[in-house]
């Protein structure tokens, strides 16, 4: 029974480490509580699987204790919160598994979240630089692709833009008919990042446009102007909230008259 168990657990585990919901060996109406979540039925855990393999990084393990039908999992779970011990009591009946109960400290997790002001529940998170420059590497790309759905595919579903305190586009929609916008004032519109980087609780992408003032009703003028966005991220790591900032008047200046020192 002994070897049955382990052979359950490990692959539990490695289901998890890869994200593969059809591999977890759970009974269908197994029960499996955690210190933030409870999962009645596979069904409902294999949904909170995807949520948990978009913060995890790896799982390392321990130790696995067993005695009987029940085994004990001792975990180190690499998240983008940081390294988290988990234990696991796993109980394990005719080579399925009915019953989890997990225990670790939720608090790396709760101080990497940040809940928003009012009735939103929406839950943030924090990437590493790493994770974040390619991050801000995926968006710069999205800007110059000139196909706008793909800039708002990086927001959660609920997202918002912001661009200079204005009224804030929210939901993928409204993104999308945002960058529009400003693709098709630029057709040959060019974004670069300038930097990307942590700051504080959240993230700052810096960036510069390049492009002619050539869409409907243009005046055929070169624009360039620098600005940066403050990013926060939901626990998809998808952009949340991003707040953008450039300078207006002098945008509204090279849009009449062309960028100084331009041909």
């Amino acid at each position: 029974m002994r070897e049955q168990v382990i052979q359950v657990v490990e692959q539990y585990i490695d289901a998890v480490r890869h994200n593969d919901a059809s591999a977890l060996p759970l009974h269908q109406d197994a029960v499996c509580v955690f210190p933030t979540s409870t999962y009645r039925g596979a069904a409902a855990f294999q949904k909170g699987l995807d949520d948990f393999a978009r913060v995890m990084k790896s799982i390392e393990v321990i130790r696995l204790v067993v005695d009987g039908e029940h085994c004990v999992a001792i975990l180190n779970i690499d998240t983008i919160f940081g390294v988290i011990p988990f234990a696991e009591h796993i109980h394990v009946a005719n080579g399925q598994i009915v019953s989890i109960r997990g225990y670790y400290d939720p608090r790396p997790m709760l101080g990497g979240m940040n809940t928003p002001a009012g009735s939103t529940t929406e839950r943030r998170a924090r990437m590493d630089a790493a994770q974040l420059r390619t991050f801000g590497t995926k968006y710069t790309a999205a800007w110059c692709s000139r196909e706008a759905v793909r800039v708002a595919a990086l927001y959660g579903e609920n997202g918002s833009l912001t661009i200079n305190e204005g009224t804030p586009s929210v939901g993928r929609t409204a993104i999308t008919a945002a960058a529009q916008d400003f693709m098709t004032t630029f057709p040959d519109m060019v974004v670069a990042m300038d930097d990307v980087s942590l700051e504080g609780d959240h993230a700052v992408y810096r960036w510069t446009l390049t492009g002619t003032n050539a869409g409907p009703g243009g005046t055929g003028k070169p624009v360039r102007i620098s600005g940066y966005e403050e990013w926060t991220f939901d626990l998809n790591g998808l952009i949340a909230e991003s707040n953008g900032h450039f300078d207006e008047a002098e945008y509204q200046r090279q849009l009449r008259v062309g960028v100084a020192g331009a041909a």
